[in-house]
């Protein structure tokens, strides 16, 4: 009866160790691609700094309302090609 109940008490720590082992090797995967998609944003984060440290404030807002919002000048004229090309 005690070597039963002992085996018994034997198979569920190590059923117990695999699952936490299995868990353990999903979350480190989890961690490398948030660790990846922590650094790509750092790079693109770095890429933004340089974009603005290099340009002026008003040729970075012009552009911005150019391309982004679709604003021009009063006086100015803009097309669209329509051919999608």
């Amino acid at each position: 009866m005690i070597r039963l109940a002992v085996v018994l008490v034997a198979s569920y720590f190590l059923v117990t160790l695999v699952q936490l082992q299995l868990d353990i090797y999903k979350q480190r995967r989890v961690l490398e691609q948030l660790n990846t998609q922590c650094l790509d944003q750092k790079s693109a984060n770095d890429d933004v700094e340089r974009y603005l440290s290099l340009h002026d404030d008003t040729e970075l807002i012009e552009k911005i309302a150019r391309e982004k919002l679709g604003f021009a000048y009063p006086d100015e004229t803009v097309f669209f090609d329509a051919s999608g090309s």
